[in-house]
């Protein structure tokens, strides 16, 4: 997948009407190969974008919306039995860290220094 194929499919899976976020939302499980293929796509832009400075709002947006409306809104439905077993909260809280990993990019906290108030 190209990086330009990897940022579409983000936006479009991260900020369409028939999104990952909205497919959740609505309590339908967006499957396995859907899922994957965001996942995959994250990756490709982890590698491409490791060492930028400045993020693109928009992708960034889609990515988020992905990772944090995808767990909350599955947990929300959780109780009512409505996601395949084992695998769908796998692959929903793995994209939640690729989204983590995509945005902390190449910085690095010191540990330690944050771990007192000033």
């Amino acid at each position: 997948m190209t990086p330009e194929a990897a940022r579409q499919l983000v936006l479009v899976e991260g900020l369409g009407l028939s999104g990952i976020p909205v497919c959740i939302r609505m309590g339908d499980d967006p499957g396995d190969d859907r899922l994957s293929r965001v996942a995959e796509a994250i990756d490709v832009l982890i590698s491409e974008t490791r060492s930028e400075v400045k993020l693109d709002r928009q992708l960034t947006l889609a990515l988020w919306c992905i990772g944090y409306h995808g767990e909350v809104q599955s947990l929300s439905w959780q109780k009512d039995g409505s996601w395949r077993d084992g695998r769908f909260f796998e692959q929903i809280w793995g994209i939640a860290t690729k989204v983590e990993e995509f945005l902390l990019g190449d910085v690095e906290i010191p540990e330690g220094k944050y771990d007192t108030l000033p």
